[in-house]
């Protein structure tokens, strides 16, 4: 699998199936073999290892906590990441997620890309309004809870406001380029012939794409995978 994504959507949520635990799901049912992430923020990547680049202090306290409790524990697929900042295009991440796979190689690769890998747009959930809306949940569950007499979960709600912490100083850093090279991608992709198995695109709303640059490249990227695969 090579996965686009701002994050590493490998969490576990109890063997239920949700948007961030999909390939928890698969990996579990023993596929795939190698799970290359592209695109992935520094502050994320923390909470599966450590590195040295550049995150704030606040980001880095709260990835080693959630690491040292053990947040992608049991992956049985080997997990390569190729972050954000150390490529410059769509299209370079994806030659050397090609090329991460294994030349000679003749085994099936599919394709996920999650919108939100792409910087500063704001057509997914995953936008700079996101840390806000967190916020105002907690404060509204708080006022709810005021009116009926319910106590107040003080520890679950510093978590919470810490995650939108994080979220927001993730925010700050770089994601890919919100540009596609629609020639480029094809001529990659299809290189790889029949190893192609799928090319999704994923986490797209079209309720909070104002200015359609989020569809705009969505149409590029499903262009260049040509209809059979996509």
């Amino acid at each position: 699998m090579i996965v686009f994504d701002a994050h590493m959507d490998i969490y576990g949520f109890g063997g239920k199936l949700e948007k961030a635990g999909w390939l928890r799901a698969l990996d579990e049912g023993g596929v795939p073999e190698k799970i290359v992430f592209v695109g992935t923020r520094a502050s994320e990547e923390l909470i599966y290892h450590e590195h040295k680049r550049k995150v704030r202090a606040f980001n880095r306290k709260f990835a080693a906590g959630w690491r040292a409790n053990g947040t992608f524990l049991g992956i049985k697929a080997k997990i390569e990441i190729i972050p954000a900042d150390e490529i410059g295009s769509f299209e370079e991440g994806l030659r050397k997620a090609v090329e991460a796979t294994g030349k000679g190689r003749s085994g099936p690769v599919g394709i996920n890309v999650d919108v939100d890998v792409f910087e500063g747009i704001g057509g997914c959930q995953y936008n700079e309004k996101f840390p806000g809306k967190i916020r105002k949940f907690v404060n509204e569950r708080e006022g709810f809870a005021r009116e009926n007499g319910m106590r107040i979960d003080g520890e679950l709600k510093k978590e919470i406001l810490d995650y939108a912490e994080f979220v927001e100083n993730e925010l700050e850093e770089r994601g890919l380029p919100p540009e596609i090279n629609e020639k480029a991608v094809g001529k990659i992709l299809g290189a790889l012939g029949g190893r192609l198995a799928f090319f999704h695109v994923t986490e797209y709303d079209d309720a909070i794409d104002g200015n359609g640059e989020a569809e705009e490249i969505c149409n590029r990227l499903l262009a260049a995978a040509g209809p059979k695969k996509r």
